[in-house]
């Protein structure tokens, strides 16, 4: 099923986070999220830092634009902010939040951040 059409089905489209293909370089990434045939992606720090400059930032979305792909999102996502907006819409569902500090032990990480998230609602 194209990406088009799952989209006209069931109302959202697949994307991709490039953090998935971390260990490649940007080109690469919007290749395999086109051989995926999906046609949004989100860049994470390592394909668009977030001191990027303007004219890196246009080279980048450049190169998206040319494969094809909607750039919908990137960067960090403002914890702080998030939290104060789901509690605001009263959202009931849940959270999930990757956060990988070390892939070989990714224990302590998960527990920095979520740590960290449940001081942010503790703050709200």
């Amino acid at each position: 099923m194209s990406a088009a059409k799952a989209k006209t089905e069931f109302g959202f489209a697949l994307g991709l986070a490039s953090y998935t293909f971390r260990a490649f370089g940007l080109d690469e990434t919007l290749a395999m999220a086109k051989r995926l045939d999906l046609r949004k992606i989100s860049l994470k720090s390592m394909h668009l830092p977030l001191e990027s400059t303007p004219d890196r930032t246009r080279s980048v979305l450049a190169k998206v634009q040319a494969a094809d792909l909607d750039l919908y999102a990137g960067g960090v996502i403002d914890i702080p902010k998030l939290m104060r907006t789901l509690v605001r819409l009263k959202y009931a569902g849940a959270v999930s939040l990757e956060y990988e500090k070390d892939e070989k032990d990714p224990l302590p990480g998960a527990a920095e951040s979520i740590g960290y998230v449940r001081g942010v609602l503790a703050a709200l």
